[in-house]
């Protein structure tokens, strides 16, 4: 959902005081859950009407950095948020929005364990903080032998999943993960440098080399290869660019992080290797 369609126009110099001032009390900030997923973090300037049929029943919600107008028909709930870890990113800005998304989005159909490609677009429209935003493409090196070799129902119902809860889990509180394909998954780090990132990426490189999948009574490992894209003004293009430095990492030998911040230019992200 483009939430940017509910924008109000940008609030007075005052207002907008007064919503940065009360985005800094975690107590009277709400969680907004749309029915397909995407999500809004703020305070709520008036309560819903007292009539939730009416169709034109909004709630006016401020946020860290605007104001929204939401109709309550399009609302999944609405929950109070209490402490859940939401602090301020430094002691002059507030938590970007969203800061946390909520426990019930959109799945991905399949194995229902990363979140679905769907929601990517929403939640980079508001990814870039004091260190911009980061996109990684991560993807399965020599997946079509694999499946080959064991078939694709076995490795659906080994590989595929153990792979995605390992996603899933390294990624839980630094930002979201998509799947794109079962072998191919998104991860889109809010407030992220290059640098951060790569960090990032190369730690959850080397975790999933090092794990072991079972697999038909034996261990079997994968790698990955992995594009970065970082960028502070370009939030939109990051996973074009991250899918490009992905098929550049698998150019130059698989198993990499390849980085890039402008989807033409790009550099190995982790160590050196001959």
């Amino acid at each position: 959902m483009a939430l940017t369609g509910f924008r109000r126009p940008p609030p007075s110099g005052l207002d907008a005081f007064d919503a940065i001032a009360r985005n800094f009390e975690v107590h009277s900030r709400y969680l907004l859950t749309f029915k397909d997923g995407a999500h809004l973090v703020g305070v709520p300037t008036m309560r819903p009407s007292e009539e939730p049929d009416d169709p034109d029943a909004t709630f006016e919600v401020a946020t860290a950095v605007a104001r929204y107008a939401i109709p309550l028909k399009l609302l999944a709930y609405v929950q109070q948020l209490v402490e859940s870890g939401l602090r301020p990113s430094d002691g002059q800005a507030p938590v970007p929005e969203p800061c946390s998304g909520p426990l019930q989005r959109a799945k991905h159909e399949k194995f229902e364990i990363l979140d679905s490609p769907r929601l990517l677009r929403d939640d980079l429209e508001n990814s870039v903080g004091t260190f911009g935003a980061s996109v990684l493409y991560l993807d399965i090196d020599h997946f079509k032998a694999l499946n080959t070799k064991h078939t694709e129902r076995v490795i659906d119902q080994t590989v595929l999943p153990a792979f995605q809860t390992l996603v899933a889990a390294a990624v839980e509180r630094h930002g979201f993960a998509y799947a794109e394909g079962g072998d191919e998954v998104v991860i889109m780090l809010p407030n992220t440098s290059t640098a951060l990132a790569a960090a990032f990426a190369e730690e959850l490189r080397q975790r999933i080399e090092g794990h072991a999948f079972a697999l038909e009574g034996t261990d079997v490992h994968i790698t990955v290869s992995i594009g970065l894209a970082s960028s502070s003004g370009h939030p939109m293009q990051l996973t074009e660019w991250a899918n490009l430095a992905k098929a550049e990492a698998k150019q130059r030998g698989r198993n990499r992080t390849v980085a890039t911040g402008d989807g033409r230019t790009f550099r190995d992200a982790g160590p050196a290797r001959g």
